[in-house]
């Protein structure tokens, strides 16, 4: 399957789409945790394994995810795929109209029960069994006019597209941050919760961001995540009160 070319724009805040491509291992998490300041570094080993296993599964549903978008087809494929469906129909259709009698003539040899050694006409359950066939035909005509009429409105909306699996990945690891460590992920450039989404970010992704370009991210993590709890109020889950998040590495 042909994988459809991606524009990749470079700002301040890193590339549009960015992947998940590896775990993290005891080492990666030292590291983290001394990014983040001396007080986070003495953790107790209870305290690593657990932030260890939990930013794990969460990269690892992220990487499951970024397989099922990559093997999606994308709307001008689906369109393409789509018209050939419709295509093949009109032509089998076109095909019965002139050779309909030999389909019937088979299904009766083919049906159930005794069937008389010549036929004047075929019976009326050979007449069912091709409707029925015909019927399976025509709605994937159906199927595949609806599935065109989809792709359609996906690549006139593609332009809005944002990188929805990254921006769910980092508000998972702010919820991870405030469960592990009781403190509320906020915005201080360079304090804890920035230097931890840095530094993980960096090592499951393979690119490292600057302190700027981590603090502009979350800002619009944050105001995305504002925008999910005023349209879905009862299911988008929000990091636990915790201290605020003031402290500097």
């Amino acid at each position: 399957m042909t994988q459809s070319n991606r524009r990749r724009r470079t700002d301040r805040a890193g590339p549009k789409s960015s992947r998940v491509s590896r775990l993290l291992d005891d080492n990666d998490i030292a590291q983290v945790l001394e990014a983040m300041g001396k007080d986070f570094s003495k953790v107790d080993t209870g305290t690593k394994r657990k932030l260890t296993s939990d930013i794990n599964e969460l990269l690892t549903y992220m990487m499951q995810l970024q397989d099922w978008r990559e093997a999606e087809l994308q709307p001008h494929e689906r369109i393409d795929v789509c018209c050939k469906i419709q295509n093949a129909v009109a032509e089998l259709m076109t095909a019965f109209k002139a050779s309909g009698p030999i389909l019937f003539d088979e299904a009766d040899k083919s049906a159930p029960g005794e069937t008389p050694h010549r036929l004047a006409m075929p019976r009326d359950v050979a007449f069912e069994m091709v409707a029925n066939a015909l019927q399976g035909v025509i709605q994937f005509n159906q199927w595949a006019e609806s599935g065109e009429k989809r792709a359609l409105d996906d690549k006139g909306k593609q332009t809005k597209r944002f990188d929805s699996l990254r921006y769910n990945l980092i508000w998972g690891l702010s919820l991870i941050y405030t469960r592990i460590f009781g403190l509320a992920p906020t915005a201080t450039c360079r304090g804890p919760w920035c230097s931890f989404l840095g530094e993980v970010l960096c090592r499951c992704e393979g690119r490292r961001l600057d302190a700027g370009a981590v603090h502009d991210i979350w800002l619009k993590i944050r105001k995305w995540n504002e925008s999910r709890q005023r349209d879905y109020p009862n299911i988008v889950e929000c990091p636990e009160d915790g201290e605020e998040d003031t402290a500097t590495s």
